[in-house]
């Protein structure tokens, strides 16, 4: 019997993607998902009526209200109605290839892994320009994730019972901080080589200012209980450094 899926897709003013990252879901060769459309209630565009329409198309999607105002509270009420043994991210403007969920939970049954990501591709605002692909450490534990935030969101997917009470926190880099407190206690997640999502470069977005990226990051390793000054210096360093290659070219 093929384990569940819950996809948690957090969704602000998303129009203009969200029916074609939707649709990417449902496309997966993996069926045995559901996909819960957690929606930001400061969002003012058509994305509830686009989800709408969707979900009358395909009982597996379920609306949400978010809690509060954010990715991270959309995150958390999709972490909160999950159902599934599996928990995958998808970000309302990018996209999965077809075979995505399939070799993703395939390759974690098979190594044993509680969490992992996979490779990817960026891609321009309109979707007709594809980047290099960029690949994650074949190991990733939280000494490395600290060197460098090698986890895409979109790209990656969880064991249900490793996340028990961990939530998003409504701060900048809300996702590196996340995947340090699943990493703190000593788990390894694994990075999956193949080419299974294209992540959309989207102007004026959060992630499209690699100094506020960097100022987030180094407030996310300066809260972190173990925290030492001279060590996060070290790792904000490896951060920029490591960031600076990687957007060196598209």
């Amino acid at each position: 019997m093929n384990p569940v899926i819950s996809v948690v897709i957090p969704v602000y003013n998303a129009e203009r993607f969200l029916a074609a990252t939707i649709e990417s879901l449902r496309q997966q060769t993996f069926s045995s998902w559901e996909g819960l459309i957690a929606l930001d209630p400061k969002s003012q565009d058509r994305s509830l009526a686009i989800a709408r329409r969707l979900a009358r198309l395909d009982p597996r999607l379920r609306i949400l209200h978010s809690n509060g105002a954010g990715a991270a509270a959309a995150r958390n009420t999709g972490l909160d109605a999950a159902r599934g043994d599996y928990i995958a991210f998808l970000d309302a403007d990018d996209l999965w290839l077809p075979q995505k969920l399939a070799f993703q939970v395939a390759a974690m049954i098979a190594g044993q892994a509680r969490i992992s990501c996979t490779a990817f591709r960026r891609i321009s605002q309109d979707g007709m320009r594809s980047g290099r692909l960029i690949r994650p450490p074949r190991r990733i534990n939280c000494a490395r994730l600290q060197q460098q935030n090698c986890m895409l969101m979109s790209s990656a997917m969880v064991q249900h019972s490793l996340v028990k009470a961990t939530r998003f926190r409504d701060i900048g880099c809300e996702d590196f901080a996340f995947w340090l407190d699943l990493l703190g206690g000593g788990e390894v997640a694994h990075g999956l080589q193949l080419d299974l999502v294209r992540y959309r470069i989207v102007a004026l977005s959060r992630g499209s200012s690699k100094l506020r990226t960097l100022r987030e990051s180094w407030e996310v390793l300066r809260a972190r209980p173990s925290a030492g000054f001279v060590r996060d210096l070290f790792h904000i360093g490896m951060l920029s450094a490591r960031g600076a290659v990687k957007h060196a070219r598209f």
